[in-house]
């Protein structure tokens, strides 16, 4: 008796739509896993940079890291000063957000020549995707200025460090969504990114992103479920926005403070 030393064309063609079949039910599930991960480094991401700042703080008398310093003809941001207490540079780059191919305004040839700033090495160079997040104690603005984390009455609800796309190391809700992150920085020559909307890091059909908070955790927020909340409230516990100690005949007309929520684009809703 014969036996059979191969498959038939039928046969062949039987196995070859099986193994079709599960590749189109398979690779739509590996695809979504990879992005789940992906959005889970992004949050370790957040989670180990929002320590780093509360060890910073530990050294530096419990002051808040600043969102940038200015030595004499230089500028480093808030990342070149808590880089030592992270360890890695890799902790400071999204892997979903499409801006972490491009250098920060710090790292940035093209500004720091724009500016007069030194050359950087390697080792301080920083690209975007996380912001320092731009916040108000009851009587001043914490920019450039010494601000105590104890100032801060509800740090598990106040933003630190958020997504966006923008070459600036900080963010806040005076700055609008802006649908060309580009036009932000047009005035400094050869910084071209051609990146649309300014906030977020592309997760969650751009309707979320990550957020650090004072307390050192670190969750996905919602664009809707962020605006209004936990940016520029005097005090911080409050609804009202804080117009930099303007009295109230002052304030008429004056709702930059307001901006993010009130430009807030339906699609993101």
């Amino acid at each position: 008796m014969n036996k059979r030393s191969a498959f038939t064309l039928i046969e062949l063609l039987v196995v070859i739509a099986i193994i079709a079949i599960l590749a189109a039910i398979l690779f739509p599930v590996f695809a979504q896993a990879k992005a789940a991960a992906k959005a889970a480094t992004s949050l370790s991401n957040m989670k180990q940079i929002s320590l780093g700042m509360l060890m910073y703080s530990g050294d530096a008398d419990d002051m808040r890291v600043q969102r940038r310093y200015q030595p004499a003809g230089d500028q480093i941001s808030w990342r070149e000063v808590t880089a030592p207490y992270i360890k890695s540079q890799d902790i400071y780059k999204d892997t979903v957000n499409p801006a972490a191919k491009y250098p920060d305004l710090e790292s940035d040839p093209v500004a720091r020549a724009f500016f007069g700033w030194p050359a950087l090495n390697d080792s301080l160079k920083f690209l975007r995707g996380y912001a320092w997040a731009n916040v108000w104690t009851g009587s001043q603005f914490a920019d450039q200025n010494d601000v105590s984390m104890t100032v801060f009455d509800s740090p598990a609800g106040l933003f630190n460090v958020v997504e966006s796309k923008e070459a600036w190391e900080d963010m806040g809700p005076y700055l609008s969504w802006v649908q060309d992150v580009d036009s932000e920085t047009s005035w400094i020559p050869g910084i071209t990114t051609n990146l649309q909307w300014n906030w977020g890091g592309n997760k969650w059909d751009n309707k979320a992103m990550v957020v650090a908070f004072m307390d050192g955790h670190a969750k996905r927020v919602t664009f809707s479920g962020a605006c209004g909340n936990s940016f520029m409230k005097k005090p911080l516990t409050s609804t009202a926005s804080d117009y930099w100690g303007l009295t109230a005949a002052q304030q008429a007309g004056y709702s930059w403070a307001d901006t993010w929520c009130t430009t807030l684009p339906a699609k993101f809703r």
